[in-house]
């Protein structure tokens, strides 16, 4: 329950971890390559859970030839600490 985010924020939550949560910058990031079908679905099921629960966030879909593996995980984390950091 509490190492699985779709499960953690269905349930009924304190107010003052919502709040953190709400004020926090996330960004989840899934690309629609090889291997991504299940991380796919349950990036989208929890981009579902976090809206309805008003939890700003950035859900990041990259294309079909992005895979989950180190050279696009090394292409990501440029791209978004320059979102982040700037």
């Amino acid at each position: 329950y509490l190492n699985s985010p779709i499960d953690y924020l269905k349930g009924d939550q304190d107010s003052y971890y919502m709040d953190r949560f709400r004020k926090s910058k996330l960004i989840f990031c899934c690309g629609h390559g090889a291997y991504e079908e299940p991380m796919l679905n349950e990036t989208y099921a929890l981009k579902a859970v976090v809206e309805a629960k008003g939890i700003p966030a950035w859900f990041d879909f990259w294309g079909t030839d992005s895979k989950h593996d180190w050279d696009w995980w090394q292409k990501q984390i440029v791209y978004f600490m320059e979102k982040i950091i700037i």
